[in-house]
């Protein structure tokens, strides 16, 4: 769920057992009432929710990955094609009943930021480009990069659907392509690649080194997750 505040408000966050998560949304105009509760199935769809909240002229503000206000136009109303979502009207501020959540922390995916990439199955693991130019798998050493929307420079969030590019952090001519052995590694030429690849299109293919090869492998890979 989110939470929409006012900007002295706090909030927090609660995964449930369902693999749902938890916010809460509050009008901007007054800290008393119009507050919300939006469920979401995961945060990707909270992100895509935003995206088009933000491509409106409403007046919506997004302060944190789970943490906006707005003012007239109330949360249900604004996408309203976006069927997996529900908006649950809050008590008012004044009366007895309060609703509080323990927070957890999400990477903030906004395009042009640098970020390391992990394995979600092992957050020991760690994308590192080595000397030969390849991206391996590493426990102990890793590379940071820059991710941004492909011929996009504002400081938009990242959805599934886009189309990025991965650079070195250093390097900006430094750019993630794909061999034809399939193999990552960073060359001036580049490739782009869509945003939701980092879901399962990309694997530490094991082949007897202690730090593996990563290879894009399509539909078939593991997770992976950008941390700051």
């Amino acid at each position: 769920m989110w939470v929409i505040f006012d900007d002295q408000s706090s909030f927090t966050d609660r995964r449930g057992d369902a693999g749902c998560r938890h916010r809460i949304p509050r009008r901007a105009l007054t800290d008393s009432a119009y507050r919300y509760i939006v469920v979401a199935p995961n945060a990707d769809t909270m992100d895509e929710w935003w995206r088009k909240v933000s491509e409106t002229q409403l007046d919506y503000k997004r302060h944190s990955p789970d943490f906006f206000t707005y003012a007239k136009v109330k949360p249900h109303l604004v996408v309203p094609d976006m069927k997996n979502m529900m908006f649950t009207l809050l008590h008012d501020r004044d009366s007895r009943v309060f609703s509080t959540f323990s927070q957890q922390h999400r990477t903030d995916h906004i395009s042009g930021k640098t970020y390391y990439i992990r394995a979600k199955g092992n957050p020991k693991v760690y994308w590192s480009q080595y000397t030969d130019g390849y991206i391996h798998a590493s426990k102990t050493c890793r590379t940071r990069f820059r991710i941004q929307i492909d011929g996009d420079d504002k400081n938009k969030v990242m959805i599934g659907e886009d189309f990025v590019t991965v650079s070195s952090a250093t390097d900006p001519n430094s750019r993630l392509d794909v061999e034809s052995t399939n193999a990552l590694c960073m060359s001036s030429r580049g490739c782009r690649i869509r945003f939701s690849d980092f879901k399962n299109n990309f694997l530490a293919e094991v082949n007897g080194t202690v730090e593996p090869f990563v290879v894009k492998i399509d539909r078939a890979g593991e997770a992976w997750e950008l941390v700051d």
